[in-house]
């Protein structure tokens, strides 16, 4: 699948809509939860205490394991996308680091939503608003894509002024 796009806000309204989309996915459910399980309708397992912290505690290591994998990779594959020698080259390998961030996110919130569904653990509502607050800190916006990607003004300038990208 190849990224089309004329100009910086073709580009930067495709990236925000999977942005958008990534987070709405599993806000829904997610509120749904929450709103059941403060009004006492949450039905969960009914395990013991030994046993909500034995199932808990590993799903809450993986996913900040899942986080913080996500975030290292990211790094490095927003490296290579700096040293790509065209404009375009830069935004469509950035434009393909934030996608896969952006749904690896998804895919742990996701699992934060389930696992309030089974165990009812307040945890896991730390644990989905903790990642939603770390993927809000990239939510992109045009200066974070300058920014990160170091574009030098002539570049800068192309992608502000909403110009054609060769």
């Amino acid at each position: 699948m190849a990224l089309r796009f004329k100009n910086g806000e073709e580009y930067y309204n495709k990236i925000y809509t999977v942005f958008n989309l990534t987070v709405a996915i599993t806000l829904l459910p997610f509120g749904y939860l929450v709103l059941e399980k403060h009004s006492g309708n949450l039905g969960v397992m009914s395990l013991g205490s030994w046993q909500l912290w034995a199932v808990s505690l590993p799903a809450i290591a993986t996913l900040a394991y899942l986080t913080w994998r996500t975030h290292q990779v990211h790094q490095k594959e927003k490296e290579i996308a700096k040293e790509q020698s065209t404009l375009r080259a830069k935004l469509s390998a950035y434009y393909a680091t934030l996608y896969k961030r952006f749904w690896i996110f998804a895919g742990i919130n996701m699992g934060s939503t389930i696992m309030l569904y089974i165990t009812g653990s307040g945890l896991f509502i730390m644990t989905y608003v903790g990642s939603m607050i770390l993927l809000s800190l990239s939510r992109p916006t045009l200066n974070l894509i300058i920014e990160e990607l170091k574009l030098n003004p002539e570049e800068e300038k192309i992608i502000v002024n909403k110009e054609e990208i060769v």
